[in-house]
């Protein structure tokens, strides 16, 4: 059997179906709570009485939590902020964006790396588990050096030629429409901490430019408005 899948067996393939029917109940309960919280806020009453701003601080550490959380869709919290206030509360959302990314970053970089080598092994995924270890074992010098390592563990060509490109791929993983099934942004940066998979300079990095253009739209609009 080729070295690019997994070893298929009857109980890995009943864990890896109990996982994807886990991984989309979740992807269902939270966007249940994200739509919840959001009508609970009532944006369009908020922005015809006014935001003041104790309100503003709860709302946006209610939106970082959210968005923290994998599987919880918050950045539609942080759209409809957007939506209904503008440019005044562009930067706000930005930076709280950029938050909530960095603590799910921070979170998973607290996660031992056998702790989840070991889990991805009872889950009949070895190659998995030993790129995860590997990554973690290998100096951030370069994509290329840890593009090896891919090769090295099993990984297909274009899982390698991802990670060679952890950044870029990170920003697109971020926009992509519906990647709550993937645990959202939250869940994203959660699995790239984890990995160890860029150092945290290049993940802030990565997520500042991968969420700004929204933002940015925002005050163009805005701009081109008045």
């Amino acid at each position: 059997m080729s070295r690019l899948t997994e070893t298929l067996t009857a109980g890995n393939v009943k864990i890896a179906l109990l996982a994807g029917a886990v991984c989309f109940a979740l992807a269902v309960g939270g966007q249940g709570l994200a739509g919840h919280v959001a009508s609970a806020l009532d944006f369009p009453g908020l922005a015809r009485d006014g935001l003041a701003l104790p309100l503003l601080i709860a709302i946006l550490l209610i939106y970082v939590a959210l968005l923290a959380c994998p599987f919880v869709p918050g950045a539609e919290i942080g759209l409809m902020l957007l939506v209904f206030f503008g440019a005044d509360l562009a930067a706000p959302v930005y930076l709280s964006t950029v938050a909530a990314l960095c603590l799910s970053f921070f979170v998973g970089r607290q996660i031992p790396g056998s702790a989840a080598g070991a889990f991805l092994r009872r889950m009949g995924l070895a190659h998995a588990a030993e790129a995860l270890v590997a990554y973690g074992n290998t100096p951030q010098v370069g994509g290329s050096c840890r593009s090896r390592v891919g090769w090295r563990c099993g990984l297909s060509h274009w899982v390698a030629r991802a990670m060679a490109f952890r950044g870029l791929t990170l920003a697109v993983l971020i926009n992509t429409p519906g990647n709550v099934v993937l645990g959202g942004g939250g869940g994203i940066a959660l699995t790239v901490g984890l990995g160890r998979l860029m150092p945290f300079r290049q993940f802030v990095v990565s997520v500042a430019l991968a969420v700004a253009p929204v933002p940015l739209f925002f005050i163009l609009m805005d701009a081109i408005s008045r």
